[in-house]
């Protein structure tokens, strides 16, 4: 049986690096970038959460349980993300 030190070893003897190369992006699927790229424009043009959601503060929910459950303050009104409670 292979140490897994040895067996990295072997598996890393058999590897070698790719030389990059240039393609249009529609023949680009399942290609990885070569090094990082960034955009020159924010889009969108503002902050953006793909999902709202609830943060809460475990002590909040000390003690709760189906049969003794817990009102949290704050969660009376819709807030849009990134406006949290006054």
């Amino acid at each position: 049986m292979l140490s897994p030190e040895r067996a990295l070893q072997i598996v890393l003897d058999q590897a070698y690096l790719l030389e990059p190369v240039e393609l249009r992006l529609l023949d680009s699927r399942g290609m990885t970038l070569a090094e990082e790229i960034v955009s020159d424009m924010d889009i969108p043009p503002f902050d953006n959460s793909a999902m709202d959601g609830f943060a809460i503060r475990s002590p909040d929910t000390s003690g709760a349980s189906i049969h003794n459950p817990v009102r949290l303050k704050g969660l009376e009104e819709d807030r849009p993300a990134g406006h949290p409670p006054q």
